[in-house]
């Protein structure tokens, strides 16, 4: 008796394997339930007839259906049993119908197993405790899909967590690794639990676009340790972000589980004539599947002059194992206000605000809350698609609470991220 997992939550990517899946996209366990496995098909006088070894008699009695596929695909649907007769070590049955030469192997499953469901238990890797456990039917030829994304999120969260004083911070609270466990139950019965620890994932905070190249994967965001011909890319939906002087920013990476050897991230600054100012590396880290958030002022101070910065991951012996993401430095006007969010790729989102403010108070259930219309101008479509994520369909953001320090505050999750407001002064 078997449940068979035949597909697990991972992708191709040139010559690497993408593990790490967005939550807000399914993350699918495919399973094949296979009750008992034939060893011969033959011909009984025009009537299909299997063997498989062990004694069925107590759990098959002539008159019963059962489902059949043998591997090649040619039995796939439910047949009646005939005879059923045992000699040891094997068990032999006979269908009434048709004999068609299907070569020699397949399995069976029981329409007496009822209730049948595959039990899969979720479990923390990193932490090594239990998420959630999940039970599911299989279809009527015992194909079971499990979907682990929702576990996921529940464990996630899209507060914006991260220690200034440091250079580069793990984002534990975006991305779960994760494996299963599981068996197959039934009323009155089940199998023993298989454990799938040799076989780990990752989920991470974000969601993927309908017809996205890799489906919900994250592939094309993943730093592995061997680069390929295409980079990945850094967890940003702004093509050039911005970098307001004097401003907190912080850029967020996905790091394969493959890395064995110490990464660093890069930086570049360039003047007004182009002229490259400094090239530093940050501290060096080995955190294999990690989501990493990185503050490019600590590792480098941005002079009065630099109006540009690149940055990229590197380690030892290879040059670039990232994308160079190319940001512009700009100056903000004296009445900025600075927000920060967790995109819907689950990395870090900074802009500041600088044009003008409106703000009115609304006095709604007996509370008084200050409502801000921030304005901005001069932007590239690609900046507004990115800003416009803070927007919501639900209800406006409400009830602010106080993170970190007394000079930042959050806002309540509407669309599984919350927005902070960075007092500046």
């Amino acid at each position: 008796m078997s449940l068979i997992v035949t597909q697990r939550p991972q992708t191709a990517i040139q010559s690497n394997t993408c593990k790490h899946s967005a939550v807000g996209n399914p993350i699918l366990y495919k399973f094949q339930r296979e009750d008992y496995q034939t060893n011969s098909l033959t011909n009984s006088a025009g009537n299909l007839q299997i063997v498989i070894t062990g004694d069925l008699t107590s759990e098959i009695s002539t008159g019963a259906s059962l489902y059949f596929r043998s591997d090649n695909g040619v039995y796939d649907s439910y047949y009646t049993v005939s005879t059923i007769t045992y000699s040891a070590p094997d068990t032999t049955i006979t269908f009434s119908g048709g004999y068609t030469a299907a070569g020699t192997t397949g399995f069976i499953n029981l329409a007496s197993r009822l209730n049948y469901k595959a039990e899969i238990e979720v479990w923390d890797n990193l932490d090594a405790v239990l998420i959630s456990t999940l039970k599911v039917s299989p279809d009527r030829r015992g194909v079971i899909l499990v979907d682990v994304s929702s576990v996921l999120k529940n464990e996630m969260s899209g507060q914006y967590i991260f220690e200034f004083t440091m250079n580069r911070d793990q984002q534990t609270e975006r991305f779960k690794n994760f494996y299963i466990k599981y068996r197959s139950v039934w009323i009155g019965g089940s199998i023993s639990q298989t454990s799938d620890s040799g076989n780990t994932f990752w989920g991470v905070f974000g969601s993927r676009q309908i017809g996205s190249k890799y489906n919900g994967f994250m592939a094309e965001y993943v730093s592995f340790s061997t680069a390929g011909t295409r980079l990945p890319e850094f967890l940003t939906t702004f093509t050039r972000p911005k970098l307001f002087r004097h401003m907190p920013w912080t850029i967020s990476a996905i790091f394969g589980d493959d890395i064995v050897v110490n990464q660093f991230f890069e930086l570049f600054y360039y003047n007004i004539a182009g002229t490259q100012t400094a090239n530093t590396l940050s501290t060096s880290f080995n955190l294999p599947g990690y989501v990493m958030n990185f503050n490019p002022f600590i590792t480098q101070i941005i002079k009065p002059t630099d109006v540009e910065m690149a940055l990229r991951t590197t380690r030892t012996g290879v040059i670039g194992l990232m994308s160079l993401l190319e940001c512009d430095i700009v100056d903000p006007c004296n009445n900025p206000v600075m927000l920060n969010w967790v995109n819907s790729l689950g990395g870090d989102a900074w802009w500041c605000f600088q044009i003008n403010q409106e703000y009115s108070f609304n006095y709604s259930d007996g509370k008084k809350r200050k409502r801000f219309i921030l304005l901005a101008d001069n932007l590239t479509l690609n900046e507004w698609e990115s800003i416009d994520e803070l927007n919501s369909p639900r209800e406006r953001y409400d009830r602010p609470f106080t993170e970190l320090t007394s000079s930042v505050y959050g806002t309540d999750r509407v669309i599984g991220s919350s927005i902070f407001l960075r007092d500046l002064s």
